[in-house]
């Protein structure tokens, strides 16, 4: 999974940033702290791109890792995939100004490793991190 932020960039990083995201680093009890400390870093907003693999890595990882079961698979308990949307939900939603947020796949039957495909229909964006994980599992089955 690959973030995009266009108004905050992680690399290169100024010395100051970097000491000021050092001090920050420890287990957040909440995902508001990684939030806030984002925010104390600099982080005014962000424009996030969204782009999801779908590799066969995922089913071979998933075996080690995931109840030998593929990254993506869905059930009563939330996918590796699933987690990770809802963690950027809580912790990077409040710099999203517009909720739209273009999803993307790759790694899959048809794309290969040339190209990506939409998640929204006609290229649109998704409207928001529920959005994404609707639109999500509703590709799930068909990958």
């Amino acid at each position: 999974m690959a973030i995009c932020s266009s108004s905050f960039q992680l690399w290169p990083l100024s010395f100051n940033k970097l000491n000021t995201l050092r001090k920050n680093i420890h287990t957040p009890d909440e995902f508001r702290d990684v939030t806030e400390a984002l925010a104390r870093a600099g982080l005014e907003s962000s424009n996030l791109i969204l782009g999801i693999d779908f590799t066969k890595s995922n089913e071979w990882t998933g075996k080690n890792s995931f109840n030998r079961k593929s990254l993506h698979h869905t059930g009563n308990v939330p996918n590796p995939y699933e987690q990770a949307i809802s963690i950027l939900e809580k912790t990077l939603a409040t710099f999203d100004e517009d909720n739209l947020i273009p999803c993307f796949g790759f790694g899959d039957a048809s794309t290969h490793d040339q190209d990506v495909f939409s998640f929204y229909p006609d290229d649109g964006f998704c409207n928001g991190f529920e959005e994404v994980l609707s639109w999500y599992r509703e590709i799930i089955p068909h990958i």
